[in-house]
């Protein structure tokens, strides 16, 4: 081993081609090169013997089945960094270590030297469970190392030859980083800032979320195994020993590389040995499967976003294509490819990281990356949610650690033997979750401090809890790692559902609108199409106003439109919910960063998709003003219509309904005689009645229909108040005590009447939806509906009873759902989406 003494090592991890850069004080970088080779570990089996690796690694007789491999175990590197991301288990032929482990003694040879700061390279699409053992792994042998993206130090190291001049002139740009390489092909897109520091101009990459990695036709080892099958058959030994030699034989390697391919010595099953001849290099395979995948995900990453460059780094990255070209050439000429193609050399990334290591001992900012929100499940006014510890930042200093953060607030309540903390990040689908079992049970309620760092691209974010001065909360201080804490496999939601917390009433439940939801039902155009036919009253407003409403009011389960989705993006899509429309109840629409990632530019010449639909719904209302007094003056069948699909298509934009449509729904609920749609009125005013006065009026005039006419035309009016309930969290703020029971009177009324019928359908559930509803009025009054005293209770109970006898056994969905009505009037309510299945089956 050469021992090379530098203050700061870059190390580049490939499986194939890795190598390491060691930078002087000058900040300069010099790599060692090296030739393509599969690179190994070898264990000997032995408990707490240390693995051999690098050279003498490979060269080892492990795996060659010379001389029954004397009892070494061979292990290849290139799985190995794949595995990171999976799960930590044991490696056969390595008692007591992990895949972390062996990788962090190649890393360890790869270095061949004493630098006090090493950084290591890493794909820019390793998540956080891989970082963490990467760097856990190194520290088991004693090396405390950085852990660096690999496009931030391929640009790094590209800075590097680059004049002072061309430096400054990337500022402000926008720069696509391809890696060709065998650990992870990936696409990255990176802004570039400049900082000036005595005069010189250091370029600083700025990341903002991770990579995409595309997907190849065959993982790497399959294609060296096909390469170096067809090179044994052509030198007439058995194509069967490929398996065994792939990770032995450099010939596959560099061929795929296309680099010559060395002369080789191999030995077949029954002992003989074959020479395998030096051959020129090959139009590499490779070549044009990576560039068909790279360009892909090039082109979806970088469309809408110009570039000042493309640049593709990694051990593939000079390969040329049949046609002459080189593969950074093609990626630059794909549909979103930048200005300038470069390709750099297999060792930039291994020069930037060692030249990050001396910027870090100089403190010149090396790049900027981003956080995720961090948040810990707790009870708030007696409800389980999830609370923010560190909010999310989009601009941090790379390798700084933020915080601690000091959060206060919390407490574990007297009598409290065990703990049981949960934690969720923005990027991460899954809530984790540690229990901590106090030394002796809380004998009044504890205040606890919560600290929380967290350091981008180096592993897991952690969180201190402290307890007042001079008392402990375990044996030992409690730290909630992360990496050392068990997935619950359950997303926030689904977290949230499984604390059984007892409820007097649910939560509001307001509607979410999601970016898939207009791509599926054609949303931009349909808008498009209705606001063309506003010039005039003719038959084709007529249809497009029919067609509008039906798309506004489109409220799907999301699983059928995310199946023609890429599997990585569907739970993003999704959002967290099962269900969603085109405008949420607040009358947003999706954000529209998402609604161009699925559909492009908005038609019409609209700059955003917020213009486009804000003309949509001014052109409905105008349209409504216009028609509003020839229907009064001519009751015609075409013209009602037509009025009523634009008051309905308006007020699916539920708060952004336009100010004409809510004056007349003002107007036809204080004087009932002047509607002209009747219930029609009542349905559009509980999706888009916002304001305090407004939902008062709502609940007035839905009281005093019901004490005039019983229950005539009753599903309208009280699906309408239960959405009003559903989606407004200050809606029992409108209620009085003597409204309030009418309408839970009237309720109860109507859901005797239709068990009577025997009738247990979205009529029964949308007077159990309004029911339950109002039981948010015991946030102003908590006495109402009391379930001891209120002589309403046992009539609920009755005709609860008597649905679910008239309710198959069976029904497994049903049940559940009128037994919890049950629950939340004995406040002892569990299931806080109890809104959310009565609005389906209202529907």
């Amino acid at each position: 081993m050469t021992l090379i003494s530098s203050a700061h090592v870059g190390v580049l991890l490939d499986g194939i081609l890795d190598c390491a850069a060691h930078a002087r004080d000058s900040g300069t970088a010099a790599a060692a090169h090296a030739e393509p080779t599969p690179a190994c570990v070898v264990t000997t089996g032995a408990p707490g013997e240390r693995p051999i690796a690098g050279r003498a690694a490979f060269e080892s007789l492990a795996g060659r089945g010379w001389d029954g491999d004397c009892g070494l175990a061979r292990h290849p590197i290139l799985p190995l960094l794949e595995s990171l991301d999976g799960a930590a288990d044991a490696i056969a032929g390595a008692p007591g270590l992990a895949a972390a482990d062996l990788v962090a003694a190649h890393v360890e040879a790869v270095a061949e030297g004493t630098g006090a700061h090493r950084v290591v390279v890493v794909p820019d699409t390793l998540g956080e469970a891989g970082q963490q053992r990467l760097i856990d792994g190194l520290r088991r042998i004693g090396i405390s190392a950085e852990l660096l993206w690999r496009p931030v130090a391929a640009l790094l190291g590209w800075a590097l030859g680059l004049s002072d001049d061309h430096v400054r002139s990337l500022a402000g740009t926008t720069v696509a980083v391809g890696h060709a390489g065998f650990w992870r092909p990936e696409v990255s897109i990176l802004a570039i800032d400049v900082e000036e520091v005595h005069g010189k101009p250091y370029l600083v990459p700025v990341r903002s979320g991770r990579g995409q990695a595309p997907a190849l036709p065959a993982t790497m080892e399959m294609q060296a195994l096909n390469l170096l099958a067809q090179d044994l058959s052509e030198h007439g030994v058995s194509a069967d020993l490929a398996e065994r030699l792939v990770w032995i034989s450099r010939r596959p390697w560099a061929t795929m590389c296309g680099r010559p391919t060395p002369q080789e010595i191999v030995r077949d099953t029954g002992g003989r040995w074959h020479r395998l001849h030096r051959t020129e290099p090959a139009p590499a395979p490779m070549a044009e499967i990576l560039a068909a995948a790279l360009a892909a995900s090039l082109d979806e990453v970088t469309e809408r976003r110009p570039l000042a460059a493309v640049a593709v780094e990694g051990p593939l990255a000079g390969l040329r294509l049949p046609d002459g070209t080189r593969l950074a050439s093609a990626l630059a000429g794909s549909r979103a490819g930048g200005r300038d193609a470069v390709a750099l050399p297999p060792d930039t990334a291994a020069l930037g990281a060692a030249h990050y290591a001396w910027r870090r001992s100089v403190g010149i900012v090396g790049y900027y990356d981003s956080l995720p929100d961090l948040r810990i499940q707790a009870q708030e006014l007696g409800r389980p949610t999830f609370i923010s510890l560190m909010k999310g930042r989009d601009r941090v200093a790379g390798g700084t650690t933020v915080g601690p953060d000091l959060v206060t607030g919390f407490s574990i309540a007297g009598g409290t033997t065990e703990v049981d903390y949960a934690l969720s990040r923005s990027d991460d689908a899954m809530v984790r979750k540690t229990v901590t079992r106090l030394p002796e049970p809380a004998d009044r309620n504890i205040p606890i401090t919560l600290y929380v760092t967290q350091k981008p691209g180096q592993g897991f974010a952690s969180v201190e809890i402290r307890p007042p001065e001079g008392e402990r909360l375990a044996d030992r201080p409690v730290f909630l790692d992360w990496s050392s804490m068990t997935s619950t496999g359950l997303g926030e939601d689904e977290y949230l559902r499984t604390l059984r917390v007892e409820l007097a009433w649910p939560d509001p439940s307001p509607w979410p609108s999601r970016a898939i939801v207009w791509k599926a039902a054609d949303i931009p155009r349909t808008m498009h199409l209705f606001h063309l036919a506003c010039g005039g009253l003719g038959g084709k407003l007529e249809f497009a106003a029919k067609d509008l409403m039906s798309a506004l009011g489109k409220k799907p389960a999301l699983d059928w439109p995310l199946k023609k989705e890429a599997p990585e993006d569907r739970a993003r899509m999704a959002g967290g919910v099962t269900k969603a429309g085109v405008f949420d109840s607040d009358g947003s629409i999706p954000a529209e960063e998402d609604l161009r990632e699925l559909l492009g530019a908005p038609p019409g010449g609209f700059k955003t998709y917020r213009q486009l639909s804000d003309a949509v719904l001014d052109a409905a209302a105008a349209a409504f003003e216009r028609l509003t007094p020839k229907l009064r003056a001519n009751d015609e069948k075409q013209l009602r219509d037509l009025h009523r699909q634009l008051m309905l298509a308006a007020a699916w934009s539920y708060s952004s309904t336009p100010e004409p449509i809510l004056d007349y729904l003002r107007k036809s609920l204080r004087s009932p005689w002047t509607s002209l749609h009747s219930g029609h009125d009542y349905k559009a005013a509980g999706r888009c009645f916002s304001k305090p006065d407004d939902i008062a009026l709502l609940f007035k005039a839905t009281r005093d229909h019901f004490a005039l006419k019983g229950l005539q035309t009753p599903n309208d009016r009280a699906k309408a108040l239960s959405l009003v309930l559903m989606y407004r969290a200050d809606a029992p703020a409108a209620l009085n005590r003597r409204i309030a029971g009418d309408l839970a009177g009237t309720a109860v009324a109507l859901m005797e009447q239709q068990a009577g019928l025997n009738n247990i359908k979205n009529t029964f559930f949308a007077a159990a939806q309004l029911l339950v509803g109002l039981l948010r009025f015991r946030m102003i009054e908590p006495d109402f509906l009391d379930p001891e005293r209120d002589r309403l209770v046992p009539r609920v109970r009755d005709v609860l009873g008597r649905a679910k006898a008239r309710i198959r056994s069976s029904d497994s969905k049903i049940l559940p759902v009128l037994e919890e009505i049950e629950a939340f009037i004995d406040r002892r309510g569990t299931n806080g989406l109890l809104f959310e299945e009565l609005d389906k089956l209202s529907d």
